[in-house]
């Protein structure tokens, strides 16, 4: 006997089969593990570089072309990506999918270690970052003012970054760009001479001196 027979002749038959078959597949569904930010590791990694002051045409020449120059020759890499902007360099690299992020991760500080001599003196050192769902940012702010870099930065830590961390559910904050307040300190080698006293306890004297107040 055919399937289309089957049913025409036995109808009540058919429409019970249709039925368990829905239920079985409601079951299956509802016992299907669902997690909202399932353990996905994406095979790309990030390397970000601070160069403060620089603008994104300098940051471009003189930074993230040097890296990629080193990094193009790092196995298994399917894509690279840039970005240059005012006091940052951002390059993405996308790998092979089934790539040992671990390994590569060690072929990249490599391409850095070398590159790292030819960027400018004042650029910070390059910083690695292993691509994580659940470190994935859920917010991005740009602040701009009409003050200095250093003003700009000091306020968004002070007066934005301490209250959004007492958010709950906040795991942290970070700050890119801007410049941090530095005080230059330069020695009078002839009178710290003359007052007979070492470079080394004047050193730890200013050490003493630099507590944060509230």
């Amino acid at each position: 006997m055919k399937l289309p027979e089957f049913s025409v002749n036995r109808p009540v038959t058919t429409f019970m089969i249709f039925i368990g078959i829905v239920l079985l597949g409601v079951v299956a569904l509802l016992m299907l593990p669902i997690d909202m930010m399932p353990k996905l590791e994406i095979p790309t990694l990030s390397v970000v570089t601070v160069y403060r002051g620089a603008s994104a045409e300098d940051i471009e020449t003189e930074v993230t072309k040097v890296l990629e120059d080193n990094l193009a020759t790092v196995p298994n890499i399917k894509e690279i990506n840039s970005t240059s902007s005012d006091n940052l360099s951002a390059i993405s690299l996308q790998f092979e999918w089934g790539t040992d992020l671990d390994e590569a991760a060690n072929d990249v500080r490599q391409g850095i270690d070398f590159a790292e001599q030819k960027l400018p003196e004042n650029a910070d050192s390059p910083m690695l970052i292993k691509f994580d769902m659940s470190d994935m940012p859920i917010l991005f702010f740009g602040i701009t003012a009409e003050k200095s870099y250093s003003q700009l930065r000091d306020i968004v830590d002070k007066r934005f970054c301490d209250r959004l961390k007492r958010i709950p559910g906040v795991a942290m904050t970070e700050i890119y760009g801007g410049m941090e307040r530095e005080i230059k300190v330069e020695v009078d080698k002839q009178r710290l001479e003359a007052c007979n006293i070492p470079i080394e306890q004047l050193v730890g004297i200013l050490a003493a001196q630099n507590v944060a107040m509230p």
